[in-house]
């Protein structure tokens, strides 16, 4: 119900970059974890066996998992064009510590894989260059940041972010992308049936039933945050989300690079 496509005339009204400002941060990330949870939970087991997401008939096998990685990187990218979107240092300032905001909402929350997806937007390299940007932003923001940044820190096969799931509460939202990747190493490590042998592999195939069990479990309870029609279409919409060069080009023409002084 959170994706009826509607009045394309109403959407446009709605879908401003513009309207992001007058958002709280919490209603962000609820609006947003609202959406993810539904996605989330909508994905079937079967989505998860032999990297269906990623092979020809991936569309038929893995649609609802497909639905979630398109939202997630739609997400990354509203993110990143609302905060380039702003021409004025003070507006792109608080529009950047509001993102930081959201992303802290939804570590409360435990929505990981919302932590994750405005967490890649602020750190996408038009985001992650504007100095000028970057110094306005409160001590208290900036220690968010720096805790979140830690939290999903790559060292130790993401030691960090395995911990606090681990002893994270229900209803959750797991980043989704490290279980993918771990189901990929699985998949691409092991055959399903040993070559010499003819034998089925079922060490693999019992480590693959327990990764996705574990899955399901974060999937028996969902969110129930009271839906917001307008902040829910703003973030699904979000006008013409901008490409990754063009994202670029306009964080050079917002803050320019400073040339280097050449010594003589």
């Amino acid at each position: 119900r959170y994706f009826n496509n509607g009045d394309n005339d109403k959407k446009k009204n709605i879908c401003g970059f513009h309207l992001v400002r007058g958002f709280d941060s919490q209603v962000l990330a609820e609006q947003l974890t609202l959406m993810e949870s539904f996605l989330f939970a909508s994905i079937k087991p079967q989505e998860f066996l032999n990297a269906n997401w990623t092979n020809k008939s991936k569309e038929e096998l893995s649609s609802n998992l497909l639905a979630m990685i398109r939202f997630s990187n739609h997400v990354t990218h509203w993110a990143s064009t609302c905060i380039l979107k702003e021409e004025d240092l003070k507006l792109r300032t608080q529009m950047l510590e509001k993102f930081i905001l959201v992303c802290d909402w939804c570590y409360r929350f435990n929505n990981f894989n919302g932590t994750m997806e405005v967490l890649a937007a602020i750190q996408a390299p038009p985001v992650y260059r504007l100095k000028g940007t970057w110094q306005g932003i409160s001590n208290e923001a900036i220690q968010k940041y720096q805790f979140i940044n830690q939290l999903f820190s790559t060292d130790d096969n993401f030691k960090n972010y395995r911990l606090a799931l681990s002893s994270a509460s229900h209803p959750m939202i797991p980043y989704l992308g490290l279980h993918l990747t771990d189901l990929l190493h699985l998949e691409d490590a092991q055959p399903n049936i040993f070559e010499d042998s003819g034998l089925i592999n079922f060490g693999k195939m019992s480590k693959t039933a327990e990764l996705i069990s574990q899955i399901q479990v974060y999937q028996q309870q969902i969110f129930v945050f009271e839906a917001n029609p307008v902040v829910l279409e703003c973030i699904k919409c979000g006008e013409v989300l901008l490409k990754d060069d063009e994202l670029y080009n306009l964080s050079l023409q917002i803050e320019p690079r400073q040339n280097k002084v050449q010594k003589t």
